[in-house]
């Protein structure tokens, strides 16, 4: 489910002021990484460009093999990138109940509906709306879409900020544990350095752009 990510020489701009400058990345499938850093480093930024929301000044991104981004005019959309993203927001359809908001994008390989429901300990809860449940389990279900759809890489947008402290611990131990049993190669934002350390193998402090391993 995941391969070989590499951005090299990554530039972007917002109304011709530098945000991102010559920025690198390159890690191995089922490495997990954090961007790490406060508001207004790029560190969503950096995540949006990853997943195709936005579009580079220059350099090259590659996935598995494929060219996703180069200067020289290749550009693949969002939806042709083989990625999942799950954001702060929970973003699940209202009036879908939890089993068909993960079947919504399913891309059919080994794992079911019902797998997925297992992983993130909601079966019992299939058929419920997304406002019958906390925001810990809406955001177990943005997951489990989000992987349902057989990314070759997971882009995790601070996706724990907005809960409180007791399950934000929880649910990070969560994610982690699923993406180790499926080997899916992630990127985190966050600024929170124990977060990080915890959840990432390569942390990329936006501070000061160096790679820790």
């Amino acid at each position: 489910m995941s391969g070989h990510f590499k951005m090299e020489k990554i530039s972007f701009s917002y109304d011709e002021k530098p945000l991102i400058d010559n920025f690198q990345l390159e890690f191995d499938k089922s490495d997990n990484v954090a961007l790490l850093g406060p508001s207004g480093k790029g560190k969503s930024t950096i995540l949006h460009l990853i997943a195709g929301f936005l579009k580079p000044k220059s350099g090259k991104i590659i996935l598995d093999g494929q060219t996703l981004f180069d200067q020289k005019g290749i550009y693949l959309p969002p939806e042709k990138r083989s990625m999942g993203v799950v954001f702060q927001e929970h973003c699940l359809f209202p009036h879908l109940s939890v089993e068909k908001n993960i079947q919504f994008g399913y891309q059919e390989h080994q794992h079911g509906i019902q797998d997925y429901l297992d992983l993130i300990k909601l079966s019992h809860k299939a058929n419920s709306k997304p406002d019958e449940l906390s925001g810990g389990e809406q955001q177990r279900v943005s997951l489990a879409r989000a992987l349902a759809s057989n990314p070759k890489l997971l882009l995790l947008d601070e996706p724990f900020s907005a809960l409180d402290e007791d399950l934000r611990v929880k649910l990070r131990e969560d994610v982690k544990n699923i993406l180790t049993e499926l080997k899916t190669s992630s990127i985190i934002v966050t600024h929170s350095k124990n977060e990080a350390q915890y959840f990432a193998n390569k942390i990329i402090d936006l501070n000061d752009l160096r790679a820790n391993d």
